[in-house]
């Protein structure tokens, strides 16, 4: 009995020691005084973004698009400081965030769609592009017309 209690005081008065120095000290190598662990980084979805296009677009022009994001203040723009990664029509750009809007040029040739993704974010709309003789052509006919009345009235 007596070498029991002996060796349970020993083991009272040495596991305190034992366990101060087997502790794992996250407290040094980290400050985490400033850290808001309640800030939680969201992902782009399509609730966020509105994109605003033309209703006329012509093929010989460079057209600006309007990327607007709904909150100019989300997460993902101030952890990525305003500067995001757009897959444009196939194509990756950065486009830079000014008060939550952003503006692209794009110029419609061949593809008659423009998409747009990043993160959980996806847009796709169909594009009506009028070319140069859609214009020209019109123009045409009224000029025409009116030489034909000249024409006539002489």
């Amino acid at each position: 009995m007596r070498k029991l209690f002996l060796a349970f005081l020993i083991t009272a008065l040495i596991l305190p020691y034992a366990a101060s120095f087997a502790r794992i000290d996250t407290g040094g190598s980290e400050n985490t005084n400033g850290i808001d662990n309640s800030i939680i980084i969201a992902r782009i979805n399509n609730e966020d973004i509105e994109v605003s296009i033309p209703l006329i677009i012509f093929s010989f022009t460079e057209t600006e698009i309007n990327v607007k994001f709904k909150n100019p203040e989300h997460t993902r723009l101030l952890f990525n400081k305003n500067k995001i990664n757009f897959i444009i029509n196939g194509e990756e750009r950065p486009l830079i965030f000014v008060h939550g809007e952003a503006t692209f040029k794009k110029k419609f040739g061949e593809e008659h769609a423009l998409t747009i993704f990043a993160e959980g974010f996806s847009y796709n709309h169909p594009v009506t592009v009028f070319s140069l003789w859609a214009i020209l052509l019109p123009i045409a006919l009224i000029f025409g017309l009116i030489l034909f009345w000249i024409m006539k009235r002489k």
